[in-house]
């Protein structure tokens, strides 16, 4: 789909197979518990149905995000379809990325009893990934899967399920694999994969810097956004990342929200 878009040529189907890996590179990505700052973060707006008023108190606590949780990651993945340029697809890639490994914290990292918790760096010597085409792919795949994990998680909080908690750990570990991989997008289009040929030490080298400024920008957004961007706030036209959104995004960005929002 955007491999013409971006002017680069996809791999023969051979090659697109093959992993190279001549030396160990990193691995992992440590996400730390102390991220986001106090003070900024998403409140769910309240409801002004008397129907929908109704059903939230009977919602047992912390039920609400996460129905919105699985809204936005619906959105999210629409957003990823429906996005037909350049300009557009690298401010969704950047900005959903963001909201990503923050909604990773909160389910994953955040008031946990250890330093940080491990995310799996996209390994960028499967040469499939040097394609922006592939990386769009897997993540609206990856997306597909987490709208479930989150619904699970809604109905296990809402029940008290002892479930819960190991619902919440997929969907922090899940969408924040896919936020590290969406985040690639950047240096694979702006050709930093070129020179670095088989290795595997360089290669996942680029891959940690930019998964690292993705961190930095994630935690410093909420100055541009006023709250710290996540992916619940999707699921609210009026929230402050969506109205970030409608200020700032490029091109297809625009309609692919709006259509989402009204699908």
């Amino acid at each position: 789909m955007f491999t013409d878009l971006f002017g680069l040529k996809r791999h023969d189907e051979d090659t697109m197979k093959t992993t190279i890996s001549p030396e160990q590179g990193y691995r992992d990505f440590d996400l730390p518990a102390e991220h986001l700052l106090e003070g900024h973060h998403f409140v769910p707006a309240k409801a002004h149905d008397l129907a929908e008023i109704e059903r939230r108190r009977e919602l047992s606590p912390g039920t609400l995000i996460t129905e919105t949780q699985a809204r936005g990651l619906l959105v999210a993945k629409k957003i990823l379809e429906n996005v037909d340029d350049e300009d557009a697809l690298m401010f969704a890639a950047d900005t959903l990325s963001i909201a990503g490994i923050n909604t990773a914290w909160y389910s994953y990292a955040q008031n946990s009893d250890v330093m940080r918790r491990r995310l799996k760096l996209p390994i960028m010597t499967h040469l499939r990934l040097r394609s922006p085409d592939s990386i769009v792919d897997d993540v609206v795949e990856a997306l597909g899967k987490q709208i479930n994990r989150a619904g699970q998680l809604a109905v296990a909080t809402d029940c008290r399920l002892r479930s819960e908690g190991r619902h919440q750990k997929e969907l922090g570990v899940g969408v924040g694999n896919l936020s590290l991989k969406l985040a690639m997008l950047e240096p694979v289009v702006a050709g930093a994969f070129y020179d670095v040929g088989s290795s595997e030490g360089l290669s996942q080298e680029i891959a940690r810097t930019q998964c690292l400024r993705l961190l930095k920008k994630a935690k410093n957004m909420y100055r541009n956004v006023k709250t710290h961007p996540s992916i619940a706030q999707l699921s609210d036209p009026y929230s402050d990342l969506a109205v970030y959104w409608h200020r700032n995004a490029p091109g297809s960005a625009q309609s692919a929200v709006v259509d989402a929002l009204s699908a």
